[in-house]
């Protein structure tokens, strides 16, 4: 595996990476870890001819993971809100409270389309901010996307 920029990280955190890769392996149940050496972290404008060699001799290793079932760990649902009859203002104001109420589930994204008193908007919010752009057309639905979600909380919570 090959890290690029990894001269932007220090060795405890190209170490991190690596320790949380392999947790990550493990945590899928994957049979293949990371052994030293088989990360490069050296800078492109470093390598020589024998780092591009040692690529092409690398080979393939085959490993087996189980796959998780997702709707038994409540992980990455989306929940569906179909013409909540909320202003474009009301879900505005809204929407971030969804990333800080943990009885909300753990919401990464929400998004949608309203219709405000000049036409369709297109909302898309994360943790990080809200934006709200005009549309020529949409359809009343938001979608919030997250890790246990609750959705009747989370109805509870857009219309404040």
């Amino acid at each position: 595996m090959v890290f690029s920029r990894s001269q932007l990280a220090d060795a405890a955190q190209r170490e991190a990476a690596q320790e949380h890769l392999n947790r990550a392996l493990v945590a899928c149940k994957c049979s293949r870890t990371f052994r030293p050496g088989e990360l490069l972290t050296k800078p492109w404008d470093e390598w020589g001819s024998e780092d591009f060699a040692a690529i092409d001799r690398c080979g393939c290793r085959q490993a087996s993971c189980e796959k998780l079932h997702f709707d038994e760990h409540r992980a990455f649902g989306s929940a569906y809100f179909l013409e909540l009859g909320l202003s474009c203002q009301q879900l505005e104001q809204n929407i971030p409270a969804l990333f800080t109420d943990p009885a909300c589930g753990h919401v990464l994204r929400a998004k949608g389309f309203v219709q405000d008193e000049n036409g369709w908007v297109e909302l898309n919010a994360t943790a990080d901010g809200l934006t709200a752009n005009a549309i020529p057309k949409g359809q009343e639905v938001l979608i919030v996307i997250g890790e246990g979600l609750e959705k009747e909380r989370i109805e509870v919570r857009l219309k404040g």
